[in-house]
């Protein structure tokens, strides 16, 4: 085929080929395509394998209150086979450290049975990211328990991982159960201290009366009662407006109780006109005495110092200050440098010519 052949193919084929748009692009260099697909096919796959251990699985929840902390687990084997376990914190705890509570439960409970792998289900977002290092732990006792965590978890290989409240729901009911147990309990020994205090009274004709060792039954009165009583005891026609200990005795010789007349005895005191007036003048000091460094006045003095200040006028810049030890007065002048003479002069002028000759000139705590 002659070149003016070719030629003219070429020239069919690009009028040909012209509607459809086709752009012609030089070919880019396959260097990197080639070592990456050498990578790939030659990489030891086998090395690649993560060997997987059978994991457990535990679900742990805390919860807390007033008086108390509960947790609740439950524990799941690789057999399928699940343990539930309640516990009850008889000590005050926040929400949090009955979470961390329950965590450590838990995995004490998975190594005791044998697990080598774990899986921690836990509803707490603060608690699974202080685990994984998400959070910041904040707090001594906080961190004491999540190195408590952290050692576990290493030995276990355990996987904390957060999970939503409704996914948590037996562990959640676990802990509830150990709280209602637990108010049950409370309940038990509230109405056990009721009953046992209960049989310190008896009722006499529709009448409260408290039973003593010592004395005959003392009859217990309401609030009217009880100020009515103390007030004829206190002020009445035979009183001397005692103090509220002796009128707590008074009224209990009278033959009166209620539960608050302790309490109610002091308010009482303090309120009356009377014993405000001419009760005993306490001359005891309300603090301790001070002892003085010097018995009389303008005997010894503090001198000290103070600058460099900025610059004011006549280019003064620091500050003589001297203290008087008894009576706190003070005398103080500014000064352009400091020097031997502007010292001694100030000391005689505003020392020495106005309150005499010192005892002593202190500097630095040093005479």
């Amino acid at each position: 085929m002659s070149n003016l052949e070719a030629a003219g193919r070429v020239a069919l084929w690009a009028i040909e080929l012209s509607e459809f748009g086709i752009q012609y692009r030089p070919h880019s260099a396959i260097k990197g395509q080639v070592v990456t697909d050498f990578i790939v096919e030659f990489t030891n796959r086998e090395s690649q394998e993560v060997e997987v251990y059978p994991r457990w699985s535990v679900h742990t929840d805390g919860s807390s209150n007033w008086q108390a902390g509960e947790a609740g687990i439950v524990l799941r084997s690789l057999e399928r086979e699940e343990i539930e376990c309640m516990v009850c914190l008889n000590f005050p705890t926040t929400n949090n450290e009955a979470e961390y509570e329950a965590l450590v439960t838990g995995l004490d409970l998975a190594k005791a049975a044998g697990a080598a792998s774990v899986v921690i289900h836990c509803d707490s977002q603060i608690i699974t990211n202080q685990v994984n290092e998400d959070y910041e732990c904040k707090g001594e006792w906080m961190k004491n328990y999540l190195e408590q965590v952290k050692r576990r978890v290493d030995d276990l290989r355990a996987e904390v991982v957060q999970i939503p409240r409704g996914e948590n729901e037996r562990a959640d009911r676990l802990a509830k159960a150990v709280s209602a147990e637990h108010m049950i309990i409370s309940s038990k020994e509230a109405a056990r201290k009721l009953k046992v205090q209960a049989a310190r009274f008896v009722m006499i004709k529709d009448n409260m009366y408290k039973r003593g060792f010592s004395r005959p039954y003392l009859r217990c009165l309401n609030p009217k009662e009880a100020d009515y009583v103390m007030r004829e005891v206190h002020e009445g026609i035979y009183s001397n407006h005692s103090g509220s200990r002796s009128l707590v005795h008074k009224l209990i010789g009278a033959g009166y109780y209620w539960p608050t007349m302790q309490k109610d005895a002091q308010t009482y005191v303090k309120a009356c006109d009377k014993c405000q007036k001419f009760k005993n003048v306490i001359r005891q000091p309300m603090e301790e005495f001070t002892t003085m460094t010097t018995p009389w006045p303008f005997a010894q003095w503090g001198l000290d110092i103070m600058g460099s200040f900025p610059m004011a006028m006549r280019q003064l810049k620091f500050l003589i200050v001297s203290i008087d030890y008894f009576t706190k007065w003070i005398e103080a002048e500014a000064l352009a440098t400091i020097t031997e003479k502007n010292v001694r002069t100030f000391v005689w002028r505003n020392i020495v010519c106005r309150y005499e000759i010192p005892k002593a000139l202190v500097s630095d705590n040093t005479k």
